[in-house]
């Protein structure tokens, strides 16, 4: 029963391993390729999730936390939008081929 079994794998296995085909060879290439690919990305997410600390053991942010967390953002795009407008200002200065009064201030419609 062994010996039938073997002879049948070799048998079966005979096109694949012939070397005028080609494509076929490419392809159990392609496939051990992404076989391999994809248990290398497996094992690491399983190892980054296990790295990962429970739910339970995570710092918490309380909601004040967040509010300030957004005041703040709220200030840095405040201030982002001023320096924006000085730097349009300044550009359009040098820019100008008079250097006159006629630009209006930042900030100004």
């Amino acid at each position: 029963m062994l010996a039938e079994d073997s002879l049948a794998t070799a048998v079966a296995l005979e096109p694949l391993l012939n070397l005028e085909n080609r494509s076929t060879m490419g392809t159990i290439f392609a496939f051990i390729i992404i076989l391999v690919t994809i248990t290398t990305i497996g094992k690491i997410v399983s190892d980054w999730q296990s790295r990962m600390p429970p739910l339970d053991q995570r710092p918490q942010i309380g909601p004040g936390t967040l509010q300030e967390l957004r005041e703040s953002m709220d200030d840095l795009s405040n201030r982002l939008t001023l320096i924006e407008e000085e730097r349009d200002f300044y550009k359009q200065l040098l820019d100008s081929p008079r250097r006159g009064t006629e630009l209006p201030p930042p900030g100004s419609p």
